[in-house]
């Protein structure tokens, strides 16, 4: 924990299996470990990983950069959404409804 994490949740899926672990303690109080279940806020950690697929998909052909991007967000292009000049509201204003299962 030196690191400040208290706990790791890992997968891997392919076509021809799956596997998920984890390690270490979901709450540092009660000692509840983690499981594969648990939820992990990545933040802007996931968006370059975002972007690469978006922009793969664009080059298939499956998508267009400045096509709408509905029904995710209508009116809005994909390319807006990428460079992060759409105008939708900050997702953080309801951090826990985020979450909610």
């Amino acid at each position: 924990m030196r690191s400040g994490l208290s706990g790791v949740v890992a997968l891997a899926s392919s076509p021809e299996d799956h596997w998920e672990g984890a390690a270490g303690l979901a709450d540092l109080d009660t000692g509840e470990r983690m499981t594969p279940s648990h939820r992990f806020r990545v933040a802007s950690v996931m968006k370059p990983f975002v972007a690469t697929v978006v922009l793969q998909l664009v080059d298939e052909g499956v998508l267009e950069l400045d096509g709408e991007a509905a029904p995710v967000a209508g009116g809005v292009t994909v390319r807006q959404l990428l460079n992060h000049t759409s105008g939708l509201p900050n997702y953080r204003d309801d951090i826990v409804e985020l979450f909610e299962p």
